[in-house]
């Protein structure tokens, strides 16, 4: 089945993410409010980590007319004497990926290009683009868009990218979360460098000089004048930033016009060039900046949020437009050849995992004035820890270069997909089987109990974890069986005997011996032996119900220092026992995965007992998550899948203890292929993340 991808929005992020999803496999459209008419903007600049991902897409920057980044030179306003210089010639060695600029209509364009086309250099199906519509409601659980023609679309996948202005960021926090006016805007024109170049003393500041970034900078008002070249090195992106006049406070789009001579007037304390330079333009438009709170997630249900949408970024850092595209290929990465729609919400459990951390930090370093320490500078690092480049440090200089640039979004989140690739593998206890097999055969035709009894005795490399009996009738049989569960540090094994007969005189009854090896995740029939008895005909009519319990300590008191038979899978650093914090009885389970990366982590236990196909399994658990540990889940497995239900739940309630319960059921076909787990997941939003678990039960 192929996924139904709808986007909402046909800036960089919407078809960033329009091209990562066909990628994907997937089936794209876009509801875009425009028409494409009369496309206007600046510059952008697109840094190697955005780079490294619009190359992984087969995009060529000379399409756009990309211009090298080379170098930054921030200079002394008045005497425009260089203050800090720094070459970027290096990058591309260092990164992986150059450092570009482009005009933004034609990297549009070119992104555009690339999500219609249908040539097979763009894997997956072309993209449909619906132009002129606006969407107005979204139901996030459904996956359903309504228009404004009252037309509606339901999607496997809702991508919110609809910009800065969205109104349908609440469908996804659940509360408003409002824009705050920073209070400064910016004056953006381009000028043709051939203007520029007819003017010698404009022209010196370029000339002999690599591309790049040229930065007259007033420290003492906070104000800066940015320029740098786009189109092939043929125009010059020129930009003020300046507190907001009062006549701008309506100006939130990029393409509010302004008069020149506004420009000219702000520029008095900055060299007289300044003023001339802006004076070449024909045309220059205004916008105010706005920052909004970081999200506490950026999924619900079928949808995301992505790009300004989600995270207004400043131009600091540059980071804007990038964020949005490493979005979109995390999207790629995590519906890569999914066709099962019920794995969604799963997937974007992994994304806002992901990408909530980096995101948040990367808003407050770009909220954060350069070069000093602030309370949001703080709250970035008490949010990534160590790592961060220092406080004093000057934009794109080296130690922020390392942590923007060699951060890969797609390495990211490959690995936060192998644990869940790999949950379940499988390795086989070949030699526990073959000594409980010679023992059985050799105690000959025995009591159930007895034959079990001797082959613990003759096989020391497991212990018994528990043991029980159970009687069921049937219309004509009745089966008797015994069951005895093993385990060792790596595997458990279930063996089940059972004598059957019927209710008419029988000359001799069956005994049937069956070894089941459950290694991390996978169950397998080793062997089954039957052996005739002779018996005297018997009816049994016994009801007693099955005292087999589908999991063993689920309180996690049956022993004072193990948390058998839960296993653990990912990079957990501590399972263990808890006598501090339990929510019921003596202890807890405890997961820590300390100086570890973001990841979803899981533990689990094989499922015991007689599964019945179509009855609905209720499973619950008791947690309860420290700050970082932000999202927990119940799962039932079958070799290396889900069975048909999965639930996530988002854990709001820090240190506290909260009751999370889903159900499951199994087919036939599930349940013959082995390997049946209570699996409960929990996924940290970085290294420090901690949780207990308590009281964990599986019942019909």
């Amino acid at each position: 089945m192929t996924l139904k991808v709808g986007i909402i929005g046909a800036g960089i992020g919407g078809l960033s993410a329009a091209i990562a999803l066909r990628r994907a496999g997937a089936q794209v459209e876009i509801f875009e409010r425009s028409n494409f008419k009369d496309e206007i903007g600046a510059a952008i600049t697109i840094t190697p980590n955005g780079m490294r991902v619009l190359e992984h897409f087969g995009f060529d920057p000379k399409t756009a007319r990309g211009v090298h980044n080379k170098q930054v030179r921030m200079v002394d306003p008045c005497t425009f004497e260089d203050l800090v210089v720094e070459n970027f010639s290096g990058v591309e060695d260092d990164y992986g990926a150059p450092f570009m600029f482009f005009h933004r209509v034609d990297l549009h364009t070119a992104l555009k290009e690339m999500a219609l086309s249908a040539d097979e250099r763009y894997p997956g199906s072309p993209v449909v683009i619906h132009n002129g519509v606006s969407v107005i409601n979204l139901n996030c659980e459904n996956g359903t868009i309504v228009l404004d023609n009252w037309e509606t679309f339901e999607g496997d996948l809702i991508v919110v990218a609809d910009g800065v202005r969205t109104k349908l960021i609440d469908k996804i926090t659940q509360k408003d979360v409002p824009l705050e006016d920073l209070g400064s805007s910016f004056y953006r024109c381009l000028i043709p460098f051939s203007e520029v170049n007819k003017n010698p003393d404009l022209a010196a500041i370029f000339k002999d000089q690599d591309p790049g970034f040229w930065v007259p900078f007033d420290l003492s008002t906070g104000t800066f004048v940015v320029t740098y070249p786009c189109r092939n090195g043929e125009m010059l992106n020129v930009a003020f930033r300046h507190q907001t006049k009062a006549e701008n406070e309506h100006a939130v789009d990029w393409n509010n016009d302004t008069n020149v001579q506004d420009i000219i007037s702000m520029v008095g304390r900055f060299n007289p060039l300044v003023a001339k330079l802006f004076g070449l333009s024909t045309s220059v438009s205004v916008h105010k900046l706005f920052r909004r709170e970081p999200l506490e997630t950026y999924t619900r249900g079928r949808a995301v949020i992505i790009g300004d949408a989600a995270h207004p970024i400043q131009p600091t850092h540059a980071q804007g437009a990038v964020l949005a595209i490493e979005e979109a290929a995390a999207l790629e990465v995590l519906f890569k050849d999914v066709q099962n729609p019920k794995r969604i919400p799963e997937r974007l459990e992994l994304y806002n995992g992901i990408l909530k951390r980096r995101t948040h930090v990367t808003q407050l370093l770009s909220d954060a004035q350069p070069g000093i320490s602030s309370d949001l500078r703080k709250r970035a690092d008490d949010i990534w820890g160590e790592g961060i480049f220092p406080p004093d440090a000057m934009n794109f200089t080296k130690p922020i270069r390392d942590f923007f640039y060699s951060w890969d979004i797609m390495k990211e989140a490959e690995n936060a997909l192998d644990p869940a690739r790999e949950m379940i593998s499988q390795t086989y206890i070949v030699a526990f089987i073959t000594a409980y097999l010679v023992a059985g055969s050799q105690a000959g035709p025995c009591k159930p109990s007895s034959r079990i009894t001797e082959s613990l005795v003759t096989s020391d490399v497991s212990t018994t974890i528990g043991s029980a009996t159970a009687t069921s009738s049937v219309e004509t049989t009745t089966v008797a069986s015994s069951s005895t569960y093993l385990s060792n540090e790596e595997s458990s094994v279930i063996i089940t005997e059972s004598v059957s007969s019927t209710e008419t005189s029988l000359p001799s009854e069956e005994t049937s011996t069956t070894a089941l090896s459950t290694t991390e995740g996978t169950t397998t029939e080793i062997a089954t032996t039957t052996e005739a008895v002779t018996a005297t005909a018997t009816t049994t009519t016994s009801e007693e119900p099955s005292t087999i319990p589908f999991i063993g300590n689920g309180g996690f008191d049956d022993y004072d220092s193990s948390i058998e038979p839960w296993r653990k899978y990912g990079d957990v650093d501590a399972l263990s026992i808890d006598s501090d914090i339990k929510h019921d009885g003596r202890y807890s389970a405890r997961i820590e995965i300390l100086g570890h990366s973001l990841l979803q982590y899981s533990i689990a236990q094989p499922l015991r007992g007689s599964i019945t196909a179509g009855v609905t399994y209720t499973m619950s658990a008791w947690v309860r998550p420290n700050p970082y540990c932000f999202a927990a889940s119940l799962q039932c497995t079958y070799q290396s899948d889900y069975s048909e239900h999965y639930e996530s739940f988002i854990l709001s309630a820090a240190d506290e203890w909260t009751y999370i319960s889903s159900t499951c059921s199994y087919t036939q076909e599930q349940i013959d292929s082995g390997g049946l787990y209570l699996v409960i997941g929990v996924v940290f939003s970085n290294g420090l993340g901690v949780v207990n678990i308590d009281t964990v039960d599986f019942s019909a």
